[in-house]
C-alpha cells in the first residue's frame, strides 16, 4: 500500500478553506434565525396591544420608594388590568415620592414607615464604638392576598454615604414572615441608603409573577 504524502498535508489545507468560504453564510443564516425570534416576540406583544390586553401592571415608578409589578401569564383586557392598578394604587399612606425621602433616625430610637405595600421598620442601636441599625419588613394584607406559595427576598442592598457596603442575606419564606436585616457598623451622622426586591407567585387574573421594591434613606443622629 502505498500513501500520498502530499494528499494528506493538502486535505487539511482544502478542509480549511472551505470552512472559511462557508463561515459568512452560516453567520448570515444564525442572524436570520435570531431576526425570525426577535420578530415573533415583536409581533406577539405587538398583537396583545392591539386587542386590548396588557401582560403586566406597574404600580407606581422604578423610581419610587414602594414599587409593585405584576406580570400575567396570560394577557388580561385593559379595563381588567386598570382595575388591579388602581386597587393597589388609591392607598398611599405617606405619599410617595420619585425620589426617596432622607428621614431622621436618632440613637436607641426606631420608626415605622408603611408604604403602599408595607411596612418597614428600623431601630437604631447606638454602641461604644460603632452604631446598628436594625430593619423588618412586612407584607401589607392586600399583598399577601395575592401571594401563591413562597416569597423571594433578594437580601437588602445598603450604602453608607454613597458607598455600598455588602448586602444583607436573602430568605425565601411565607408571605406571613417579617424579613428583616442589619445595616452595621454605622455612625451618627451617616446616611443611609437602601433597598430590597421581592418576587412571588400572584393569583390576580390568570396568576403570574409579582415583583416588589421598597427602598428609602435615613440620616442617623444622636
Amino acid at each position: 500500500m502505498t500513501i500520498d504524502w502530499g494528499d494528506c498535508f493538502t486535505r487539511p489545507v482544502m478542509i480549511r478553506k472551505f470552512a472559511k468560504r462557508m463561515a459568512p453564510a452560516a453567520n448570515a443564516l444564525f442572524a436570520v434565525g435570531l431576526s425570525l425570534l426577535m420578530l415573533v416576540g415583536v409581533s406577539s406583544a405587538a398583537m396583545a396591544q392591539e386587542s386590548g390586553e396588557v401582560d403586566r401592571v406597574e404600580v407606581g415608578t422604578s423610581g419610587d420608594s414602594a414599587h409593585l409589578v405584576f406580570e400575567f401569564d396570560r394577557p388580561l383586557q385593559r379595563e381588567e388590568a386598570e382595575k388591579i392598578r388602581v386597587r393597589f394604587a388609591r392607598d398611599i399612606p405617606f405619599g410617595v415620592r420619585q425620589a426617596p425621602r432622607v428621614e431622621t433616625l436618632g440613637c436607641r430610637n426606631g420608626l415605622d414607615r408603611p408604604d403602599r405595600n408595607g411596612v418597614l421598620s428600623l431601630q437604631f442601636t447606638c454602641l461604644p464604638s460603632h452604631g446598628v441599625v436594625a430593619w423588618g419588613y412586612r407584607l401589607s394584607p392586600a399583598v399577601k392576598a395575592t401571594v401563591v406559595g413562597p416569597v423571594r427576598e433578594d437580601g437588602l442592598r445598603w450604602w453608607q454615604n454613597r458607598t455600598s457596603r455588602p448586602k444583607n442575606s436573602g430568605h425565601v419564606e411565607s408571605a406571613d414572615y417579617i424579613f428583616h436585616g442589619s445595616m452595621n457598623p454605622v455612625f451618627v451622622n451617616d446616611v443611609l441608603d437602601y433597598q430590597d426586591f421581592f418576587t412571588y407567585r400572584h393569583n390576580l387574573g390568570g396568576g403570574g409573577t409579582a415583583k416588589l421594591t421598597f427602598a428609602g434613606s435615613a440620616r442617623l443622629t444622636y
